[in-house]
This record gives structure tokens, C-alpha cells and sequence, in this order.
């Protein structure tokens, strides 16, 4: 029975879908930061401030925003010990006392390093100033990021779970033979880690701030193999800065196009653009506006035209980057179409149709 309703219920959708002309499509973008120039490419990593009373924290969050930086690949990075020893060259005074943790206190790596150099965030001045100033004299750097961790712990948590046994299955341990069935509850203590940052981004060349971002994110060790303790700080710390990165460098986007995206038009008596699907010789063109998420600013896309009953003849084709702000209309030659009968409107992506419309022409 429940079976039966499910699929009636799925059935009833896709009617509705058809009848509404389609579910739309979720399709993968590039998602560009509203800063992002192609001319930016090499981001300098300051070491970011650590979370009071732990020095080490600092260190262990920039290690794993370097490395997301890296996987994404959108900037060159550079950061670590080599570029503190080249700004201090450049002339940026470095901490007469270097930051290091108490000897009670293990780094989850290591001791960072001695000249550990970090600017906070929120700070405006002479320290920000400097390290800018310093950076245009190494020269090579486009971008500066500066970070603060907000929070780096792991705490044990109670998960609750319920496990099938049944006849020769483990009940609950391995014991096997004729028991029955049903189900087990069982109460596990597992590692429940937490990593949270904050970072500012700075233009170098004229010290112009261009994005904020503040982002946490919660591990907790489930299954079979679990996690020590800096695993699941690793992991948590791993999340949070990955998503730091998709605000600050051009990221994959999974985002969904909706029917209405594509909508057609003709021009109307006495100025103006009426809507609609049908269209005659005497209208000389069609004009197609496109609504796409904001998301697909500066993605390529191709919008064609096929006869309704053949997808591989091609009537006409117009290659375009979509544009958030100012959008896209394309007018299209009624005589392209070669005369009455059932049309496409194909919205491609990649050399695949992401979308697509019918259109008559009477």
C-alpha cells in the first residue's frame, strides 16, 4: 500500500511538471566572488590570530585554509614560514617575543613557527598598514587574507542508535541463533569537534578591503571507524575552511534553473513586449529574456532553436556569458525558422540542454 501511494504521488508530480512546462534543472556553475578579476591571481595567508589562550589554534586553521586554497586552484598561495622571512626582508618588523604555546600545551602539529607574525582581522592602522606596505615591496601579491580562529574544540557526545538483529544476527553482541527479530538500542561516547573563523580580504596593490566572511563547522564521529580527537578537529577545521574559501575564490555552485527561466516575447502595437508562445511572420522577430540565478554571473551558455520534432537540426545558435546585472536578451529572426510549425527553445549549458521551451509559429 505504501508503495502503491508513492508512486501515485510521483506520478502526480511529474503530471504537474509537464503541465507547468518542467521541474527545471539543477545544473554546476562557476560561482565568481563579486571582487573576482582574472588579474587577481596570487593570495598571500597571514598566519591567522589565535583563539586566546590557545597560540596554537592559529596555526592549525591556516594550515587547513592553505590547503583548501590549494585543492580549489583558483589563486597561487603563498604563505608559511618562507613568506614571513621574505616580508621581514621587505622590512616588516616582527614580535620581539615569538608566539609559542606552554610547554603543557601540545600543538595538534607542532610548534609553530618562530617568527609567527599575524595581523587581526578587525585591526585598522599601523600594524595592517605595514604588513600591505611590506607586500607591494615583495611585490607578486595580489590578495592578503587575514584570519581569526573563533572556536577550535572537540568534546565527547552521547549518540544514540538503533541496530536490526534477528534470527543468527548479533544481539546485541556475537551471539547467533534463533532469537527473534527487532531492534536494539545502543548509547555510544564519540568525539564532537568544532571549528569556527572569521577572515578579512584586502586588495594589496591599493589596500582596498573586498570581502568578510565568518563560517563554523560541527564533526561528530559517527561509525564504524571513528575518529580520535585531532581527526575530528582536523575534519571540523577542514569543513570550515573549505567553505571560507568558496566565499573568497571562484567555486563549483550546484544551483537550480526554473522553468520561467526562459521567456518569450514579440513586440507589441504602439511600443512596448507582450509575452507569448506563439508567433507569426508579420511579428519579424522573437525576442527571448533570459532569468537565470545570480549565482551563473560570468558562466557561458548557448541558446538555439530546433524544430520541435528534430533536437539535432540546428535553426539558430547564440553563444552568450550570462551577466546577474544586466541580464540577457536575445532577439531572434522569425525567418530562421523557416516557416509555421512547432519549435524549441534550448537553453544549453557545455553542449547539454539545461532547459528547454516550445514555441509555435502560425
Amino acid at each position: 500500500m505504501h508503495r502503491i501511494a508513492r508512486i501515485a504521488g510521483l506520478g502526480f508530480l511529474a503530471v504537474a511538471c509537464v503541465a507547468a512546462g518542467g521541474c527545471g534543472k539543477a545544473i554546476t556553475v562557476m560561482h565568481y566572488p563579486a571582487f573576482y578579476s582574472p588579474e587577481l591571481r596570487t593570495i598571500a595567508v597571514m598566519p591567522f590570530a589565535p583563539l586566546p589562550p590557545e597560540p596554537p589554534s592559529g596555526v592549525f586553521f591556516t594550515d587547513r585554509l592553505v590547503d583548501a586554497l590549494a585543492d580549489n586552484g583558483a589563486y597561487r598561495v603563498a604563505s608559511g614560514p618562507q613568506l614571513l622571512a621574505e616580508l621581514q626582508a621587505a622590512g616588516l618588523t616582527m614580535p620581539s617575543a615569538p608566539i609559542s604555546p606552554p610547554a603543557s600545551q601540545p600543538t595538534p602539529q607542532g610548534q609553530p613557527s618562530a617568527e609567527y607574525y599575524y595581523v587581526v582581522p578587525t585591526a585598522s592602522g599601523p600594524p595592517l598598514d605595514h604588513l600591505l606596505a611590506a607586500l607591494r615591496r615583495r611585490g607578486g601579491i595580489d590578495l592578503v587574507l587575514l584570519g581569526q580562529v573563533t572556536a577550535l574544540s572537540v568534546q565527547p557526545v552521547i549518540v544514540q542508535d538503533s541496530f536490526p538483529y534477528g534470527p543468527y544476527a548479533p544481539y546485541p553482541y556475537p551471539l547467533y541463533g534463533p532469537y527473534g527479530s527487532g531492534y536494539y538500542t545502543a548509547y555510544t561516547y564519540e568525539n564532537q569537534a568544532t571549528a569556527a573563523a572569521t577572515v578579512e580580504l584586502y586588495r594589496v596593490s591599493d589596500g582596498q578591503h573586498l570581502a568578510s566572511a565568518s563560517r563554523t563547522a560541527t564533526v561528530v564521529s559517527v561509525g564504524p571507524t571513528r575518529l580520535t580527537m585531532e581527526q575530528s578537529l582536523g575534519r571540523a577545521a577542514q569543513d570550515a575552511a573549505r567553505q571560507l574559501v568558496q566565499i573568497i575564490a571562484p567555486s563549483p555552485e550546484t544551483v537550480k534553473v526554473t522553468p520561467g527561466a526562459i521567456e518569450t516575447s514579440r513586440r507589441a502595437e504602439g511600443g512596448g513586449m507582450k509575452e507569448t508562445s506563439t508567433f507569426s511572420p508579420s511579428d519579424g522577430a522573437m525576442m527571448v529574456t533570459l532569468h537565470l540565478p545570480p549565482a551563473a554571473d560570468r558562466n557561458p551558455f548557448t541558446l538555439t532553436v530546433t524544430p520541435e520534432n528534430n533536437s539535432n537540426r540546428t535553426l539558430f545558435s547564440r553563444p552568450f556569458t550570462w551577466s546577474a546585472q544586466a541580464g540577457q536578451t536575445i532577439e531572434i529572426p522569425l525567418a530562421a525558422l523557416g516557416g509555421p510549425g512547432d519549435y524549441r527553445i534550448n537553453l544549453q549549458r557545455g553542449g547539454q540542454t539545461v532547459l528547454d521551451k516550445k514555441i509555435t509559429m502560425r
